[in-house]
């Protein structure tokens, strides 16, 4: 076989595993980005769980406010 030829193989065979290691990185950021999304998903539930709750103690709070205010 010919240095040409040779040369040939070698370089398909990089251009296969650099093929290779890009899909693989791929898969993973897409995974990654997946896991992300998510999380945040979980977070934006949290806080909105915890600002319904912040929101429910003030309003008792101001209920029971306007109640000694009355004189009840």
């Amino acid at each position: 076989m010919a240095l040409k030829d040779l040369l040939a193989v070698g370089t398909g065979r990089l251009a296969d595993r650099i093929t290779t290691a890009g899909d693989e990185a791929g898969e993973r950021a897409d995974d990654v980005a997946w896991r992300l999304a998510k999380l945040s998903d979980r977070a934006a539930e949290r806080v909105g769980d915890y600002a319904a709750g912040a929101s429910r103690r003030v309003a008792n709070r101001l209920v029971r406010l306007g109640e000694r205010v009355a004189g009840r």
